[in-house]
């Protein structure tokens, strides 16, 4: 298994690592939770390019109809976080926020360093009547 994102740096270590070596090392200083709505759930089928979420996992109402996508970026752990998007809402649809917690693979320009950091992304997860 190959860690997310190639961006042509090139890790300077003092020893090279295998890659279960060094996810061995990030789960060690990170906690890893179950993904339900995410792209990875093995519940997941993909129908036109499209994914279709868990069973449970509920979408918008008629008069706030949103639905699920996907926020997908290579360098980042988890790759895939799911929100929600609503391109038909109205004015009295009221986004509902969640901040994500992640892992971002950077990279040093000057010493070619690759190394990981913390990110909070925040995403709307759901769109509620708000009259």
């Amino acid at each position: 298994m190959s860690l997310p994102g190639s961006s042509g740096c090139s890790a300077r270590r003092g020893r090279n690592f295998t890659d279960s070596q060094l996810l061995q090392r990030i789960r060690q200083q990170f906690m890893f939770v179950e993904n339900k709505l995410g792209a990875h759930s093995s519940n997941n089928t993909h129908i036109n390019g499209r994914i279709n979420f868990v069973s449970g996992a509920k979408e918008g109402t008629t008069r706030c109809p949103w639905s699920w996508a996907v926020d997908e970026d290579a360098n980042r752990i988890p790759r895939y976080l799911a929100k929600a998007v609503c391109p038909k809402c109205n004015h009295y649809c009221r986004a509902v926020f969640y901040t994500h917690n992640s892992l971002v693979q950077r990279c040093d320009r000057k010493t070619g360093i690759i190394y990981w950091t913390r990110m909070e992304r925040t995403l709307q997860i759901a769109y509620v009547y708000d009259y």
